[in-house]
């Protein structure tokens, strides 16, 4: 079972939806959209895996793309990551510093992971992409990282 979450904006849904349709391969039905505000009652997520009796109604992976940069809801992230992680699941979180100066608060989001949460981050790779945005060649080195890491629960 696929969960795909966005914020609850009706054009952003309409988008994943829609890109569901384009993408996915006709009678593979096991894919669907949720609006979702992380933090908030996770219940509607919950009961599609609870559809299907797949582990322990926990997801195996959870995929944060892009979300770090919102410093003010890494607990929220971390909460809700660390109550929908199945056991032996994993979390991958990827993001690019877009505002380089805030890069060290990307990273507490990782440090807060381990030690209030504790889930273990471990950095699966970073690499260098063209930016984002190309306003600042002051700081394009660090704005052209794109970091990949895996949140596993604490053994």
């Amino acid at each position: 079972m696929v969960v795909s979450t966005d914020y609850p904006d009706p054009d952003l849904m309409q988008n994943i939806d829609y890109n569901i349709k384009s993408n996915v391969p006709e009678g593979f039905n096991n894919v669907t959209t949720e609006g979702y505000i992380w933090g908030n009652d996770y219940s509607p997520l919950l009961a599609h895996i609870e559809k299907i009796g797949n582990n322990n109604g926990k997801f195996d992976l959870i995929i944060l793309s892009d979300l770090v940069f919102n410093h003010t809801e890494h607990h929220k992230l971390l909460q809700t990551t660390k109550d929908l992680l199945a056991e032996k699941g994993q979390a991958l979180v990827v993001f690019s510093p877009h505002r380089p100066k805030l890069l060290e608060k990307d990273l507490e989001f990782f440090e807060l992971a381990k030690n209030e949460f504790h889930l273990v981050p471990q950095l699966i790779e970073m690499v260098n992409w063209k930016p984002m945005f190309d306003e600042d060649e002051e700081t394009i080195e660090v704005r052209s990282r794109v970091y990949a890491y895996y949140l596993t629960h604490e053994k």
